[in-house]
């Protein structure tokens, strides 16, 4: 087996191409910025002829940007690795965004803020990685409008100027429910006094007294 095969069988799984919404690479509509740095990173460290790099890409290719390749090397022939990154960008890159800027507007929190916090900052890396300019206020209130019902409620309660603040109630308060949750409080059960149903007896009317 050649060098160049051996390296294709062994290419990290962050290059394969599989689609946005697991965020890992190019994707059927994805990030083309962050994968070529990727596919760069690995030539750093595997050195590929710079005649094979488009070929040696490609192979990990599926979906809609296996196709577009397909129909765009025929068309185009031997392509230069940068030329290659420019019409893949041209092709991808909005679609990309446009995908991301969709999971982003419908993320909300699953399992833990944490978690939560997680996914939240990676859409909104990307998002402003490609360009997309919002004010903090919209991430603060994208962020809090996420979270669980429980969380939520009592974050709103309080005025949040910043993410950092609302990331910070919003642990609090899971914090809070889970100790509730995991370590009730036991309540001493006492006795309560006997009810006396029986009608009232009269009381003595001291006026009839002598």
């Amino acid at each position: 087996m050649s060098n160049h095969t051996k390296n294709i069988t062994t290419l990290p799984q962050v290059i394969i191409v599989q689609n946005c919404l697991n965020w890992s690479s190019l994707g059927s509509v994805g990030r083309t910025h962050g994968w070529v740095q990727k596919a760069e990173k690995y030539f750093d460290f595997n050195p590929v002829d710079e005649q094979y790099k488009v070929s040696f890409a490609s192979v990990h290719f599926d979906g809609q940007a296996e196709f577009w390749y397909g129909t765009y090397i025929k068309a185009r022939g031997r392509v230069s690795w940068l030329d290659f990154f420019r019409d893949l960008h041209a092709r991808f890159s909005s679609l990309f965004r446009e995908c991301v800027i969709e999971e982003f507007h419908k993320l909300r929190q699953i399992t833990t803020v944490e978690q939560y916090y997680n996914d939240f900052e990676t859409l909104r890396s990307i998002l402003v990685s490609e360009g997309n300019k919002f004010e903090e206020g919209y991430f603060i209130q994208s962020f809090i409008s996420g979270l669980k019902d429980e969380i939520r409620l009592e974050v709103e309660k309080f005025d949040v100027g910043d993410l950092s603040r609302a990331i910070f109630l919003a642990r609090k308060q899971e914090a809070s429910l889970n100790n509730v949750w995991h370590h009730p409080r036991t309540i001493a059960r006492t006795q309560s006094a006997p009810i006396n149903t029986s009608p009232a007896k009269p009381q003595p009317n001291n006026s009839s007294w002598n």
